[in-house]
């Protein structure tokens, strides 16, 4: 009986300090172990540099660069601070880039409710309201209601993220339309984006026609480990003479090919696959359909 009331003792003050200290997020910047790829676009064309957080330096954390182009050396772009329950981000800019500029830029609040306004300070300095709150995969997400990414996505904020513009002040550094495609915590893949521009952690270089896939076709599941099943549901699509099944890499290198024939439920043994991104193609007379899936 002792016990039970010890135990009951322990929840209710667990409660209790959960309750007084409040909701606590996931910390988007880890010294030494937080690593991002950045999409961005240049004039020589779209562009993928890596960002990487060092030192920590009182309440502050150095973010530097790893650029896909330049003289191979890591560049210093700023600090980042985050208040105590990493709700918050702050990015002050390296003083290499601009000396006298000393100044905290607000660039990511992931305890936004709908309704709320936020000033993006790292992202062409404009105002906008937050027009959705939702989660995928534990992973809390703000949606902001007028502004556009041009990887055709809405601007975001992603718990243990940051903002889906990246975690820097792009304005200072002549980087356009920055975009946050993945995100490691040091050898582990923490969160990759969902952006037909990219497959996985690499940019979409394919030329295949994308349609409606959901209307069409239904895979699972996915990820997947040894097998994956499709379901086409569009009979126009399954009742075609030729249906053809094709899954590349994120090198483009063709790792399944096969014909089916007037059904509408494939199966595909894929335990010779590696780990990793695919984009799994259904071919037609009539269309294309694309899809990334991930291998487990």
């Amino acid at each position: 009986m002792k016990t039970k009331f010890l135990i009951f003792i322990f929840f209710i003050l667990l409660f209790f300090v959960q309750t007084v200290r409040g909701q606590v997020y996931l910390p988007v910047v880890k010294p030494d172990t937080s690593i991002w790829y950045l999409a961005h676009k240049q004039l020589a064309g779209n562009i993928m540099d890596t960002l990487f957080a060092k030192n920590k330096i009182g309440e502050y954390i150095e973010i530097w660069v790893r650029q896909q182009y330049g003289e191979g050396e890591d560049i210093y772009w700023g600090k980042i601070k985050s208040n105590p329950d990493n709700s918050k981000l702050w990015f002050v800019v390296s003083p290499d880039w601009f000396p006298y500029d000393t100044t905290e830029k607000l660039i990511y609040d992931i305890s936004l409710t709908i309704g709320d306004t936020f000033t993006f300070s790292n992202y062409g300095n404009f105002t906008d309201t937050v027009e959705d709150v939702f989660y995928e995969n534990n992973l809390k997400y703000i949606e902001f209601k007028n502004k556009n990414t041009n990887w055709n996505e809405k601007v975001r904020f992603i718990e243990g993220v940051g903002p889906n513009t990246g975690i820097i002040v792009a304005e200072y550094l002549g980087i356009l339309d920055p975009y946050t495609v993945c995100k490691y915590e040091r050898d582990s893949l923490f969160y990759v984006n969902q952006n037909d521009n990219f497959i996985g952690c690499t940019f979409n270089t394919s030329d295949i026609k994308s349609s409606n896939w959901m209307n069409h076709i239904s895979i699972s599941p996915n990820p997947f480990f040894h097998v994956l099943h499709i379901n086409i549901i569009d009979s126009l699509i399954y009742q075609n003479d030729k249906i053809y099944i094709q899954i590349t890499n994120t090198y483009g290198q063709v790792v399944h090919n096969s014909k089916s024939k007037n059904t509408n439920v494939l199966t595909i043994n894929t335990w010779d696959f590696n780990p990793g991104f695919y984009l799994l193609s259904i071919i037609t007379n009539k269309e294309v359909l694309t899809k990334k899936i991930i291998k487990l």
